[in-house]
């Protein structure tokens, strides 16, 4: 008989390795849930063979089986030893203080991004109807290309315009949304003028700056008209942004239904108040003079304090006018074009009538050009050779500064 307490000490050695006797297996056998969670002192009752160079088949398993019972009673050992110790049961399991911490950052992470979501599907649509509602949106440039024929093509709009805008959105709130296509009506003065398809955007957190080109479709030329004199004519103005059933996504939470109503404001020319444009470099062409009429090559210069940008204007058309008469008109040269807040200079065919009751002006015209002497005169819009902007010129009165250096 072998008396012993199985530990992981045990050294094994074949040549002296125990045999279990058949008795001893079915003790085992029947008594398993008793060495389940105990570990007694053992009794193994085994049978001495003879030593032989060859073990048997028998040998061999009894040996297997023996191995396996050491290595779970190891186990058994080392995990009483773990709880002894200090390990807390936390995570379905004993723990030692490494795994406690490991488990306690993967539950809290868990429970964060639980709470995230939960927070996301019940407030997410509420924080981006606010966000369209409250977040500072600042429109920082509008250039407008030129007509766009082939998007008006087949339609019954009054023009479509290739834009490109620049704007930025301020959003406090912590989630992202992503809105889908939508589109934006435009009114003036509750006349809606316009409409842009705005493409999608992604508003992250923080400040997010849009720089996309879009089409703007005049649906309304009298409002487009009434808009871009107030333009000229204002030191400001406002326009109504208004767009319905806006659909996206913040996080993996669908947004549907959302509104957009939103007043911006626009700066203004302010009708040239505050930089007075000028008429300078006139120089008098003899070969197109007549008795009637003199006939002179100026340069125009003004400042753009506005965000627009227009590219293809037409030439201007305009009459110049002294004491509410009129002396003389101008043509430019070319189409023009301003740029946003930047001087504007373009050239432009200037003449004055020599007879009936304006004929002394152009006279006194070239006597203080003569003596370097500076004259005034008032422009007024006729209209553009672009019929988008033609109706508009004609809200232009402004005084002008003929410069004589």
């Amino acid at each position: 008989m072998y008396y012993g307490k199985a530990n992981p000490d045990h050294e094994m050695y074949a040549q002296d390795m125990p045999q279990y006797s058949y008795a001893s297996r079915l003790y085992d056998s029947d008594h398993a849930d008793d060495h389940h969670d105990n570990i007694p002192t053992t009794t193994i009752g085994m049978v001495r063979r003879p030593r032989s160079n060859t073990p048997s088949k028998l040998d061999l398993e009894e040996q297997e089986l023996y191995k396996e019972r050491l290595a779970c009673r190891h186990q058994k050992l080392r995990a009483k030893a773990r709880a002894d110790s200090g390990g807390k049961r936390y995570c379905f399991g004993r723990l030692d203080k490494n795994g406690y911490r490991s488990c306690l950052l993967i539950s809290c992470t868990s429970i964060v991004a639980t709470v995230a979501l939960l927070l996301t599907f019940f407030f997410g649509p509420r924080l981006a109807q606010g966000l369209l509602d409250d977040g500072m949106v600042s429109v920082e440039s509008v250039a407008i290309n030129g007509t766009n024929i082939t998007t008006c093509a087949g339609s019954t709009v009054s023009a479509c315009l290739g834009v490109t805008i620049v704007f930025s959105v301020d959003n406090p709130t912590l989630l992202e949304v992503k809105l889908d296509e939508f589109t934006v009506n435009l009114y003036y003065d509750e006349a809606r003028f316009a409409s842009i398809r705005i493409p999608v955007m992604s508003l992250g957190s923080g400040h997010t700056t849009i720089n996309e080109t879009v089409f703007i479709v005049v649906t309304n030329k009298t409002a487009f008209t009434r808009f871009g004199s107030a333009i000229i004519t204002e030191p400001s103005s406002v326009v109504a942004v208004r767009a319905s059933d806006i659909g996206g996504r913040s996080w993996w939470v669908p947004l549907a239904g959302l509104e957009l109503k939103r007043d911006i404001q626009i700066d203004g020319f302010n009708n040239f108040r505050d930089n007075q444009p000028r008429i300078f470099d006139m120089q008098f062409v003899p070969a197109q003079s007549t008795i009637e009429q003199a006939v002179y090559l100026s340069k125009f210069k003004f400042f753009n304090p506005t965000n627009f940008t227009i590219w293809d204007m037409g030439r201007l058309l305009a009459s110049l006018n002294s004491n509410d008469e009129e002396v003389g008109a101008i043509l430019s040269v070319g189409s023009l074009g301003i740029k946003l807040r930047k001087n504007t200079e373009f050239a432009a065919a200037t003449w004055f009538t020599l007879g009936g009751a304006t004929a002394q002006f152009p006279k006194a015209l070239a006597k203080n050009l003569e003596d370097g002497k500076d004259m005034t005169v008032t422009l007024k819009g006729f209209g553009s050779t672009n019929p988008v902007w033609a109706d508009m010129m004609q809200s232009i009165n402004v005084p002008m500064l003929i410069a004589a250096r």
